[in-house]
């Protein structure tokens, strides 16, 4: 945050009714000279009052009545923005939000935002970001684990319509396990967090790069990698996953090197699937039509066995691309027309009208193949 000058220091304090000598303790930060000026009128005298922002900020929070704190906890569990609904799911059910977020408006706390992204649930903003990070900070780690995994219960059962949600999913249990680590570091983490923790990371990366944002793709499957260091088949998950993502970030040397490691040690058939895509990826890279032929060809497989619909799509793009090159339209037409059904049946329309028109184009060099090949053989 930009400091003030002297004089619009001096300006904004007159304004907010903070004395000089008081005000001098802001050293031109406009945020704490807000809230000075909101504990002057909030309370009696200002001996009492913190000389750090940060601990201003907290003395404000603890001044609130319970059930007002505890909304702002849980609040800034949710982030800078969050709604109203959002924070009713992670509270007790006694606490009531509506008249929780008055006060907390009244205060300085929050800011409620014209429009919502939640149709019917009210949207707020923390007044800045420093209040919610003091808010966050005051939880206690047990009980943030708690709400952090409501929190992702919340998004989840919103992200099968919106897709994009599945990021915020994988942050909040992310957080979850983090904190959970923290309150018994000398601790295994409790298995089944970090299996859904470690997957929703993965297919947030998924997500990630079906929508062309690789590097978050690429830091999602990283971060998987991280969280599973004490399961060694769902590691071995998340290496296959880092080789598919780096391919997608046009590191196809580092994808197959992963994917290279990953095949001789696979103990599982959907990592088995990632690994054969990347070097799938990799060999499509270099222009081996036989070694795309040979790893797409695995990664359908598998992905057909175990129904990893976005494994096969991604597999069969690669097989179209290889029989192309070798001037087999038809067999191309194929790998797309299973991605049109593929496509249809998860409702992913872009995909589904993207796969037709390259099912087209084909069968048009197709038919100008044939008509030339036609026309030498008349000669």
């Amino acid at each position: 945050m930009k400091a003030l000058s002297p004089g619009e220091a001096r300006e904004l304090a007159e304004t907010l009714a903070v004395d000089e000598a008081l005000a001098e303790r802001a050293e031109g930060n406009p945020l704490f000279l807000e809230e000075l000026a909101a504990m002057v009128a909030e309370g009696p005298g200002t001996s009492g009052i913190p000389r750090s922002l940060r601990t201003l900020i907290a003395a404000r929070l603890d001044q609130l009545p319970a059930e007002a704190k505890a909304l702002s906890q849980a609040a800034a569990l949710i982030g800078d923005v969050f709604w109203e609904e959002a924070v009713a799911a992670l509270i007790d059910g006694t606490v009531t939000t509506a008249s929780g977020f008055a006060l907390l408006e009244t205060r300085g706390v929050i800011d409620e935002e014209a429009t919502s992204s939640f149709p019917g649930s009210r949207q707020f903003r923390f007044h800045h970001a420093l209040i919610r990070e003091v808010a966050y900070e005051s939880l206690p780690k047990r009980d943030r684990a708690l709400m952090h995994r409501a929190a992702a219960e919340w998004f989840e059962q919103r992200a099968e319509e919106r897709q994009s949600l599945l990021a915020s999913v994988a942050h909040h249990l992310d957080r979850a396990l983090s904190a959970v680590s923290d309150l018994a570091p000398l601790e295994e983490p409790d298995p089944r967090l970090v299996e859904v923790a470690t997957r929703a990371q993965l297919r947030a990366a998924d997500w990630a790069e079906a929508n062309a944002v690789s590097s978050e793709a690429l830091r999602l499957a990283e971060r998987a990698l991280e969280l599973s260091a004490s399961r060694a088949s769902l590691h071995e998950l998340s290496r296959a996953r880092v080789a598919v993502a780096l391919l997608v970030a046009g590191r196809g040397e580092e994808a197959a090197a992963v994917a290279h490691q990953v095949v001789v040690a696979a103990s599982s058939p959907e990592t088995l699937a990632y690994a054969s895509l990347a070097l799938a990826g990799a060999a499509r890279d270099e222009k081996d039509t036989d070694a795309i032929r040979t790893h797409a060809g695995h990664a359908i497989e598998v992905a057909r066995l175990l129904g990893l619909r976005l494994v096969e799509v991604r597999a069969l793009r690669m097989l179209g691309w290889a029989e192309i090159g070798e001037a087999k339209h038809l067999e191309a037409e194929a790998c797309e027309g299973r991605i049109v059904e593929i496509a249809s049946e998860l409702g992913d329309k872009g995909t589904a009208a993207g796969a037709l028109a390259v099912q087209g184009i084909n069968a048009m060099w197709r038919g100008k193949y044939g008509s030339l090949k036609s026309g030498l053989s008349r000669r």
